[in-house]
């Protein structure tokens, strides 16, 4: 940094320090051309370097000016190696504790993928300020400037996105942004998402006059703990509320979507809004949720409205309702109209109660859409209002092409129908297959939009759904690694038989077996949303017999993970297939 005095008598300058009495200085450095400040001309420590020369070693070295840079900085015994040297043409960066290097060099593209590195939520909330990704701020406002400056501080120019002086090896400007590092906005994680943590109620990136057009990669990372609470009248909302860009790889878990009023222009998701882009690996779990007696709009689990572009090896786990009138509303999209859709599941219950509404497991109407295939849902879809309809799948609409398209019709509550490539099974038939065989032979589709098949999917063992695997995606975080009840004799718990659980993450057991130490904690529930604990012998144990008072309600055991809890995830509950019956 530029080092200056005022004018006037006395006092001095230094490229490190103004003034020392007493004070001794070991490997010092400055940089002549940035301070501004000359070599004192000693041959002791402190020094001026050009800058060359303090940006070319990339080590500690044996010799040179960062020979004797590896110290101890913690007071524990042996040194600590602080420095990140980084590639030529950089300074040394603190990495000690994890500090964050992108931040000290200004470098917010250091793949020079064309993307800009998002690291923290200061920097999500400004890309609503560039909202074409190309690293130069969209707005004018003075406040928006500072905000911008102050979320991607020290920034080099474009924010180090690759310049244009050698277009052919340079992939030119940045085009968006990508998840660097996981993000939640209960930052001190306490479980209350407040005014301490900085973010209490997003505010939707993007408008219906202002779509976000770049690309968005969350390159397998989440953001969790996402609140929004609106009044809303023909607005979109979400993480983005409007989007035309590519969206892929971004996990949004314990999402809280509550927007009050409405009308048919309202569109709400967890993930977006409103979309006419591609969308391929995104997931979500929690609750979207629209109330008001007006006029409803389009309530998805993950997208609320998709005018265009496919929506591809995506899932959710996601509480949708909506008590408005002429709702459509979906366990993961509300309104689908146009493109396709590919590799998607839903778990969720979707529920309406407003009159002439739709809900459907995965979508609340279809429209003009392409091709639907190598999908399922097992979350109950339930409309009560007058008028309406729901369905396992799409609550309304229809579809050029369907083919290989399933629901569970024990935990939907829906007959299995008899069209091979479009019905219900229970869920053992769902759950035998572990690899592209029997009902799931023609699920190995193509998501990414290039040629050939992308074996999406990871069937795991013969007590779980299918989960998807696409590009990385995690399949710890996925509702499925919760199944197995290996004391059913069909898909229905019967009174007086025994149901067993047991927890299955990929290929291993890794708690609540049998015989295991955690406690297994049992519960009822007639809709499958709200669920009541079960005092069963303590509710502890992994094996349960079903009593008459359980009948017509679903059953669930959940578990305390007894691991390092891989992406968080400290319990896991493990659903029953069906309903309760009496025999």
């Amino acid at each position: 940094g530029a080092v200056t005095k005022a004018t006037g008598s006395g006092g001095s300058r230094g490229g490190l320090v103004g003034s020392a009495t007493s004070s001794t200085i070991n490997d010092g450095l400055w940089d002549l051309t940035t301070t501004g400040v000359p070599d004192d001309a000693n041959s002791a420590s402190p020094e001026g370097e050009t800058t060359a020369n303090l940006q070319s070693p990339t080590d500690y070295g044996t010799t040179g000016i960062y020979a004797n840079w590896d110290v101890n900085v913690d007071g524990v015994a042996g040194d600590d190696d602080p420095w990140d040297f980084g590639g030529s043409g950089e300074y040394p960066a603190l990495k000690f504790g994890t500090q964050n290097i992108y931040i000290q060099r200004g470098d917010y593209d250091r793949d020079d993928d064309g993307l800009i590195e998002i690291t923290t939520l200061a920097q999500l909330n400004a890309v609503r300020w560039d909202l074409d990704g190309d690293a130069v701020r969209d707005t004018t406002s003075a406040a928006d400037w500072k905000r911008y400056t102050a979320a991607f501080p020290r920034a080099a120019a474009s924010l180090g996105c690759p310049d244009t002086n050698d277009p052919g090896t340079d992939p030119g400007p940045c085009t968006g942004f990508e998840l660097a590092a996981h993000l939640d906005f209960d930052a001190d994680g306490d479980g209350d998402v407040d005014a301490i943590d900085g973010f209490p109620n997003w505010d939707p990136i993007g408008s219906a006059s202002a779509a976000y057009s770049a690309t968005f990669d969350g390159d397998n990372h989440k953001i969790a703990n996402l609140r929004i609470y609106a009044t809303v009248t023909s607005a979109s909302v979400g993480l983005f509320a409007n989007a035309s860009g590519t969206f892929t790889k971004t996990g949004l878990p314990n999402a809280r979507i509550t927007v009050s009023g409405g009308d048919s222009n309202t569109h709400v998701g967890a993930l977006l809004g409103r979309k006419s882009g591609a969308t391929r690996g995104n997931w979500a779990t929690g609750t979207v949720s629209q109330t008001g007696s007006g006029t409803g709009g389009n309530i998805g689990g993950l997208i609320g409205y998709s005018s265009a572009g496919a929506v591809n090896a995506s899932w959710a786990g996601v509480r949708v309702s909506s008590t408005a009138s002429a709702a459509r509303l979906g366990g993961l999209v509300g309104l689908m109209s146009g493109g396709d859709m590919r590799a998607v599941y839903s778990t969720g219950a979707v529920t309406a109660t407003g009159n002439n509404a739709y809900a459907g497991g995965l979508a609340g109407r279809f429209s003009s859409v392409a091709s639907f295939r190598a999908s399922y849902a097992t979350g109950p879809a339930t409309e009560t209002g007058s008028g309406g309809a729901a369905n396992a799948l799409i609550g309304t609409g229809s579809v050029s092409s369907r083919s290989a398209v399933f629901w569970d019709e024990g935990t939907t509550g829906f007959a299995p129908g008899s069209s091979p490539g479009n019905r219900g099974y229970g869920t053992r038939a769902l759950n035998m297959p572990t690899t592209y065989t029997g009902i799931y032979i023609n699920w190995n589709a193509n998501v990414d939009g290039v040629s050939g098949a992308d074996d999406p999917w990871d069937f795991g063992e013969m007590m779980q759904y299918p989960m998807l695997k696409w590009g990385g995606m995690s399949v710890v975080e996925q509702g499925s690694l919760a199944m197995g009840m290996p004391h059913m004799s069909d898909d229905h718990p019967v009174v007086g038989a025994d149901a067993g659980v047991c927890l299955v993450s990929g290929p291993g057991i890794r708690a609540g077996e049998w015989g295991s130490k955690e406690a297994w904690q049992w519960q009822r529930s007639p809709d499958g949303a709200t669920w009541t604990d079960i005092a069963e012998d303590g509710g502890a144990t992994y094996s349960y017999t079903v009593t008459s008072a359980d009948v017509s309600n679903y059953l669930r055991a959940c578990v305390g993970l007894n691991d390092a809890a891989p992406e968080g995830a400290t319990q896991a509950c493990v659903h029953m297939f069906a309903k309760a019956q009496s025999s």
